[in-house]
C-alpha cells in the first residue's frame, strides 16, 4: 500500500508539474462579433478596496453575497500563523465594516493554524468552514452568524485525522440545514450535517466505506428538492492480472445521494468514469438544477514523459439515479484544466484554462442549452493571449451566472486573473457575443494579481470581485472591487488572428545572436594558413518548424496512438499536431551561434544571414520577384526534420539555380508540415508515419519526399533506435540520427565505414537498402554513411551525413580535427574567393 501511494503522489506531480506551467498561444478566436457592455463603476471611491491592510501577507481570498451583504474571507499570518479574517460590507460593497474578525485564533506559532476555507451565506446566516493544523493533524472547523456576519459562534471542530489535505466543502439548503463533506486520511469521505442551522452536528457518516485513497469531495443540494443531498468525490482502485500481479492504478469518480436530507445515503454508488484507466486530476465541481446533476473534471491521460488533460462532463436528468454517458469538453486539445462550472435552470456554462503545448493560457468558453445533453460546437476564447512566453498568463478563473432582469436570457460574468492584473469579460445574450476585457486594477494599485473570486448580489444586480496581489511593499492584500453592471448592448467587430507581427522581421541580426569566439580562437591557433580574404553570402536556417514540431506537441501524439492499426482515423488530441512557432530552437542554437562565429572567423569579409524556416517557406532566399535568382551563395540547414512543401521545392530550386546547400545534420527534410503566416502554426501534413488532414490523423509514409529527396539530395535517414558502429570515426562521435547514402552519384569525401550491430530496423517504413542486407567484414551489417557531394542543376549538396549538432554542442573539448575538416569543406565549396 505504501509503494502505492508514493507512486500515486509521483503521478500527481507530474499532473501538477504540467498543470501549474500555464503558456501562451495564438489561438485565432472562433467569435469576431461581440457586445459591449458600459460598467458602471461603484462610488466606493472610484477606486480598489483594500480589505486586509495589515503587515502580514493576506491571500486565497473566498466570497459570498447574501441581499446587501459581502462577504470575504481569506488567510492571513499577521498574528504569526496562519489564520481566517472575514471582513463584511452591509451596503452592497460600496464600504466595508472597519473592524476585521478573526474566525479561528490559533495563537500558534511555527506558521501553523488555518487553511483551506470555505464561506456560504442563507439570508443572515453566514457559515464558514476550514480545515485547522494543529499537533501535526488536520481538524475540520466550523463557525457561524445568525446576525448578518456581526457575530460569529466559538469554532466547532467537526472532525480530526484530514492529513493536512481534509479540503472541507460546504452546503446549505432552503431549509437552513448545513452540510459539511471532507477528506479523512484514515476513512476516506466524511460526511456531517446540522438540521438547526449549525448549532450541533449529528454523527459522522464515511460515504466512501472506509477507502482513504478518496479525495477532492464536492457537495451540492438540490434547488427544486431540499431534502435531495449530492457527494461527488475522486477514488483509486487496483487492476490486478490473471496472475495477479498489480498493474497501475487507475481512478473512479464516485457519486452518491440522499433523498433525506443528509439523515442516510442511498447503498448504490454510480461511477461517473467510462473507462478503467482514468486518472481524475485536481479539479473536480458539481452543480444542480431542477432535476438535474452535473459534475465536471479534469481526466488525465499518461504518454511517456509527458501528460495529457481533458475537460469531461457527465449528467443526470433523473435526480442521479443514473448518468448519461460522460461528454469531452475541450475536444481533446490534451492540454486544459481546471474546469468551473455553472448553471440557470435548463443553460450549463463552463470555462477552463487551456495551455496549448506547454505555453501561454488562454480561458475558454462553451455551452449548453439543453441541460448539458449536447454542447455547441462553439468554443469562445475570452483571454485571447498573444504575449511572449510566460507562467502563468491567464488563471484562477470563475464564472457565474444570472437571470436578466430585462430579458429572458442570462448574463454571464468571468473573471481571471493574469500577468498584468485581474480580468472580467460578461456577455449579455446568454454567451452569444462577450463584451471587451476589463482590467479591474488598471495596473496601478497592485500586481502579480491571483486567486480571484466572483459573487453575485441577485437583489441589487451588483458584481463583487475579490483577488491576492503583491504591493510595492511586497506584501499580499486583499482587493475588492463592485461593479454594477448596467448593459448597453454595442455591436463592433474584432479580428484576434492578427497575431503576427508584420513590422517585427524573423530574419536575426549577428548583433542580436552575439558572439562566442571560443571555437574560432582554438581554431585560429591550429589553421594559421587559412585564406581570409574570400568573401560569400551564406544564409544559416534556424529549424524553426522542427522545434514547433518538438516542443511539447507532434511527438505526444506520436506516443499517444504508437499502436494505431493501419486504416484507423484518430480524431481526439489532433490539437498536439499544431504548435505555434515561437521563434526557439532548443540545442540548435548552440550549431548555430558555432557556425556564425566560425564563418566569421574564417571569412570575415563573408556576409552572414540567419534565416529561420519561415523565411524559406516565404521565398527570402531568392531575389524578389525572380526565384530563378539566389540571393546567397550558401544556405546551411540543420535539423530540418520539418519542412513545408513549399520550403522543400524552394531549397531544391536554389540548388538547380546554382546554390550550394549544406546539411550539417543527419534526419533532414523527413516530414511535410503546413505554416500559417498570420497565426504562426506549424501543423503536421505528412511524414514520420502520419498524415493529417487538420480533422483526422492516420498512419501512413515514414520519409515524405523519399525517392525525391535521393534523387537530388543524395541520402536518406536511416535510423534511430538502432546500434551503429562507426569504425571511422575521427571526430569521436556518437550515433544519433545520420543519412545514409542512396544515390550512386554521390561523390564520397569521408566515408565512416559503419554497420549496424543486431537487428536492423528502418524506421522509415521503406524498403530496407541494397547494401545493408550484405554482410562486410565487419560484424553486423555494412551501410554507407558519409560526407558526401552531389551534383544537381547548377549547384551541389554537401551534406555531412552524421548529427553535428552533438559534436558542435561539445565546442568546448577543442575537437580540432572536426574544425579542421569543416574548415576544409567550408572553403572549398562555400566561399568564393576574391583573389584567384
Amino acid at each position: 500500500m505504501d509503494d502505492f501511494v508514493q507512486k500515486r503522489g509521483q503521478v500527481a506531480v507530474i499532473v501538477l508539474l504540467l498543470l501549474a506551467v500555464q503558456f501562451v498561444t495564438s489561438f485565432e478566436s472562433l467569435q469576431k462579433h461581440h457586445a459591449i457592455a458600459q460598467h458602471t463603476i461603484a462610488n466606493n471611491g472610484n477606486a480598489i478596496s483594500n480589505l486586509s491592510k495589515n503587515n502580514g501577507h493576506s491571500e486565497l481570498p473566498q466570497m459570498t453575497a447574501s441581499g446587501n451583504n459581502v462577504y470575504v474571507v481569506w488567510l492571513d499570518d499577521t498574528l504569526g500563523s496562519r489564520e481566517i479574517f472575514l471582513r463584511r460590507s452591509t451596503d452592497g460593497g460600496n464600504t466595508f465594516d472597519s473592524k476585521i474578525i478573526n474566525l479561528s485564533k490559533n495563537n500558534m506559532e511555527g506558521g501553523d493554524g488555518a487553511f483551506n476555507p470555505e464561506i456560504t451565506a442563507l439570508a443572515n446566516n453566514v457559515y464558514v468552514v476550514w480545515e485547522n493544523t494543529p499537533d501535526n493533524n488536520g481538524q475540520i472547523v466550523f463557525s457561524k452568524s445568525s446576525d448578518g456576519g456581526n457575530i460569529f459562534s466559538k469554532p466547532i471542530n467537526l472532525g480530526n485525522n484530514t492529513g493536512f489535505s481534509g479540503d472541507p466543502q460546504i452546503a446549505v439548503s432552503k431549509s437552513n440545514y448545513v452540510y459539511v463533506v471532507w477528506h479523512n486520511a484514515g476513512d476516506g469521505i466524511s460526511f456531517r450535517r446540522s438540521t438547526d442551522g449549525g448549532n450541533t452536528f449529528d454523527k459522522v457518516i464515511n460515504l466512501s466505506n472506509n477507502n482513504p485513497l478518496s479525495f477532492q469531495p464536492q457537495i451540492s443540494v438540490s434547488d427544486k428538492y431540499a431534502n435531495y443531498v449530492y457527494v461527488v468525490w475522486g477514488e483509486t482502485h487496483f487492476y490486478y492480472s490473471q496472475n495477479k500481479q498489480q498493474h497501475q492504478p487507475g481512478d473512479d469518480l464516485i457519486f452518491r445521494k440522499s433523498v433525506d436530507s443528509g439523515e442516510t445515503f442511498e447503498d448504490k454508488s454510480i461511477n461517473l468514469v467510462d473507462n478503467n484507466n482514468s486518472r481524475i486530476g485536481a479539479f473536480l465541481r458539481l452543480a444542480t438544477s431542477q432535476s438535474n446533476v452535473y459534475a465536471l473534471w479534469t481526466n488525465v491521460t499518461v504518454v511517456p514523459g509527458n501528460v495529457l488533460t481533458d475537460i469531461v462532463f457527465a449528467k443526470s436528468s433523473d435526480n442521479g439515479n443514473k448518468f448519461d454517458k460522460t461528454a469531452n469538453i475541450n475536444n481533446y486539445t490534451g492540454w486544459s484544466f481546471d474546469p468551473q462550472l455553472s448553471v440557470f435552470r435548463n443553460n450549463v456554462y463552463v470555462v477552463w484554462n487551456e495551455n496549448p503545448h506547454g505555453k501561454n493560457g488562454d480561458i475558454m468558453f462553451r455551452r449548453s442549452n439543453n441541460n448539458g445533453t449536447t454542447f455547441e460546437n462553439k468554443i469562445t476564447n475570452l483571454s485571447n493571449n498573444t504575449g511572449e512566453d510566460s507562467l502563468d498568463n491567464s488563471f484562477d478563473h470563475k464564472i457565474t451566472v444570472a437571470q436578466s432582469k430585462n430579458n429572458n436570457v442570462n448574463d454571464i460574468y468571468v473573471v481571471w486573473n493574469g500577468n498584468e492584473g485581474t480580468y472580467l469579460r460578461s456577455s449579455i445574450n446568454g454567451g452569444n457575443t462577450f463584451d471587451d476585457v476589463t482590467n479591474l486594477n488598471n495596473n496601478t494599485s497592485n500586481n502579480q494579481s491571483a486567486h480571484s473570486q466572483i459573487a453575485l448580489s441577485k437583489s441589487n444586480n451588483n458584481l463583487y470581485i475579490a483577488w491576492d496581489a503583491n504591493t510595492a511593499s511586497n506584501n499580499e492584500e486583499i482587493f475588492f472591487r463592485q461593479i454594477t453592471a448596467e448593459m448597453t448592448a454595442k455591436t463592433t467587430i474584432i479580428n484576434h488572428s492578427l497575431l503576427y507581427d508584420k513590422n517585427k522581421p524573423s530574419i536575426i541580426s549577428l548583433k542580436e545572436l552575439g558572439n562566442n569566439n571560443t571555437i574560432s580562437e582554438n581554431a585560429n591557433n591550429n589553421n594559421k594558413n587559412i585564406v581570409t580574404t574570400a568573401t560569400s553570402n551564406v544564409a544559416i536556417i534556424e529549424p524553426t518548424f522542427t522545434a514547433a514540431a518538438y516542443d511539447n506537441a507532434f511527438y505526444i501524439f506520436y506516443k499517444l496512438y504508437a499502436n494505431t492499426t493501419v486504416g484507423t482515423n484518430i480524431t481526439r488530441h489532433i490539437g498536439l499536431l499544431s504548435n505555434t512557432n515561437d521563434g526557439l530552437i532548443g540545442s540548435s542554437q548552440a550549431a548555430v551561434d558555432y557556425l556564425v562565429s566560425h564563418i566569421q572567423w574564417l571569412m570575415p569579409k563573408s556576409n552572414i544571414t540567419v534565416l529561420a524556416d519561415e523565411d524559406v517557406h516565404n521565398g527570402n532566399i531568392f531575389k524578389k520577384g525572380d526565384r530563378n535568382k539566389n540571393i546567397y551563395d550558401v544556405i546551411m540547414l540543420g535539423h530540418q526534420e520539418y519542412v513545408t512543401q513549399k520550403e522543400y521545392d524552394y531549397l531544391k530550386k536554389f540548388v538547380t539555380n546554382g546554390g550550394i546547400l549544406f546539411l550539417m545534420d543527419g534526419n533532414v527534410l523527413y516530414a511535410e508540415v503546413k505554416y500559417d503566416n498570420k497565426t504562426k502554426t506549424v501543423t503536421m501534413a505528412k511524414g514520420h508515419s502520419w498524415a493529417f488532414n487538420g480533422k483526422s490523423a492516420w498512419k501512413s509514409v515514414g520519409e515524405r519526399w523519399a525517392k525525391e529527396t535521393s534523387d537530388w539530395v543524395g541520402s536518406n535517414y536511416l535510423c534511430y533506435s538502432c546500434d551503429i558502429v562507426f569504425y571511422n570515426n575521427p571526430f569521436k562521435y556518437n550515433h544519433r540520427e545520420e543519412q545514409y547514402i542512396t544515390n550512386p552519384k554521390d561523390k564520397i569525401l569521408l566515408d565512416y565505414n559503419a554497420s549496424i550491430i543486431g537487428n536492423y530496423n528502418n524506421t522509415n517504413n521503406n524498403t530496407i537498402p541494397h547494401d545493408v542486407k550484405n554482410a562486410s567484414q565487419h560484424t553486423g551489417n555494412k551501410i554507407k554513411i558519409a560526407t558526401y557531394q552531389l551534383d544537381y542543376g547548377k549547384g551541389k549538396v554537401i551534406s555531412l551525413g552524421i548529427y553535428t549538432d552533438n559534436i558542435i554542442q561539445n565546442y568546448k573539448s577543442n575537437n580540432i580535427k572536426f574544425n579542421k575538416f569543416l574548415d576544409s569543406l567550408l572553403l572549398k565549396y562555400t566561399l568564393v574567393r576574391s583573389k584567384q
